[in-house]
């Protein structure tokens, strides 16, 4: 990962947290990466939840294993939490550069990240990138079979459908890496993704419909109103730019819009 991310970090730990649960859910697993800064370099950290249900014991000196001996997961893990210290740190400058694509997260995909707790569209781009950069460190490490069945789960299991374009540039950043000495200069470049990509590629990613209706809007106003402009997150009303669609005068207190809507 170092060699990947063309970073170090002053040291990398890991905890366990056995109360780290979820009441009446047999197997949840989760974990989560913090960074911490010290005078001596940054140390990255990774907090796990258990990995396995255990049988319910009537003392806790019963226990001899508590949830955390299943090497796969422990190993997908440890990957994907680190990650968040190459990456995160990272994004962070660009965050309101991120917020202006926010208008991919629509309604269907919100639905999707929703379920895993990434509604707020930087944080989705996070893992977006993360789960890409784990593709992209497993074919490094020349484990293609790993590297199809992370795609499989990350993509049609998680909906993390913009993984494709984000390996199309990692790639780039992989091929140029006299250019490119680390992770961090190649950020701007790995962002014109987003840019790049429209809600209806990614509903169309998401297996939903792109059909387009003919849609007719009238805003009544009160009179002497100045202009009234509509937004949304498809481009023909704006992409949640509120100072673009501007409806048309039709009398003292009406405005109009005609335009083809996807209809959510």
């Amino acid at each position: 990962m170092e060699q990947y991310y063309g970073e170090k970090f002053l040291a990398y730990r890991f905890w366990i947290n056995p109360l780290d649960i979820m009441p009446n859910i047999p197997v949840f697993w989760h974990g989560n990466g913090p960074m911490i800064k010290s005078d001596k370099g940054q140390i990255a950290n990774m907090i796990s939840s258990p990995y396995l249900p255990l049988e319910k014991k009537n003392n806790i000196r019963d226990y001899k294993e508590f949830g955390f001996n299943h090497p796969e997961t422990l190993n997908f893990l440890i990957t994907h939490e680190f990650g968040h210290s190459f990456v995160n740190q990272h994004l962070g400058p660009y965050e309101g550069r991120i917020n202006k694509s926010s208008n991919l997260m629509s309604e269907a995909l919100v639905d999707k990240m929703a379920m895993h707790g990434y509604s707020y569209w930087p944080s989705c781009v996070a893992e977006h990138i993360v789960r890409t950069g784990e593709i992209r460190i497993a074919l490094a490490d020349g484990n293609q079979k790993l590297a199809e069945s992370l795609r499989k789960q990350h993509m049609n299991d998680y909906s993390f459908v913009l993984i494709p374009e984000f390996e199309k540039k990692m790639e780039v950043y992989e091929n140029n890496r006299k250019k490119y000495q680390s992770f961090k200069e190649f950020v701007p470049e790995l962002l014109n993704v987003l840019d790049e990509t429209s809600v209806e590629k990614v509903r169309t990613k998401l297996g939903l419909s792109n059909v387009k209706y003919e849609v007719n809007l009238t805003v009544n106003v009160p009179e002497n109103s100045g202009d009234v402009y509509i937004t949304g997150n498809q481009s023909s009303i704006g992409n949640w730019n509120p100072n673009i669609i501007k409806l048309n005068k039709t009398g003292e207190t009406t405005r109009q819009l005609h335009s083809k809507l996807i209809l959510i």
